[in-house]
């Protein structure tokens, strides 16, 4: 199975959020509620074994969220995450990662 992680340059690559879907860096920002400071720029694929445990769910809006400095009004959330239960994951396999020169407007 593969998945994959939007996440901005300086980031690390492996984290336990993923999707099954590849998005411009402004649409990863509002469908997975990203922090102001994750610009989304960086795509990393990751191969996971058939049967790894994880929970499928949705992204929660964070317009909301009591601390408006971290999310701007964009982050809507509805995206589908996938949260893999080992801490951080790093059994998965990276592919790739691709860095994309879209504007994040």
């Amino acid at each position: 199975m593969y998945f994959y992680r939007h996440c901005s340059s300086g980031a690390p690559q492996l984290s336990n959020y993923y999707t099954n879907e590849i998005l411009s860096a402004s649409q990863a920002r509002i469908k997975f509620a990203l922090p102001d400071s994750n610009k989304a720029l960086r795509v990393v694929k990751i191969k996971v074994p058939i049967g790894t445990p994880y929970i499928e769910g949705e992204a929660a809006s964070q317009i909301n969220n009591p601390n408006p400095e971290v999310f701007g009004t964009y982050a809507t959330g509805g995206g589908k995450k996938f949260y893999f239960l080992y801490e951080p994951a790093l059994q998965f396999l990276q592919i790739s990662h691709t860095q994309y020169a879209w504007s994040n407007k």
